[in-house]
């Protein structure tokens, strides 16, 4: 399940929260409650094979 970030447009108050895509636009401020959150842009962390595995360069080097 994805984390989201998001930022209570109320308090100002910036969160994360693991959600289902489907529920992304139901989620509520953890401080103050608010449902006018501004889900916000961030990186995302790609798994590329594992803790201790050996980097192949494209062309199977």
């Amino acid at each position: 399940m994805p984390v989201y970030d998001y930022q209570c447009k109320q308090c100002g108050q910036r969160f994360s929260q693991m959600v289902g895509m489907e529920n992304r636009k139901n989620v509520s401020c953890p401080e103050c409650k608010s449902k006018e959150v501004k889900q916000l842009i961030t990186g995302c962390a790609i798994n590329t094979g594992g803790c201790g595995s050996p980097s192949v360069p494209a062309g199977g080097g």
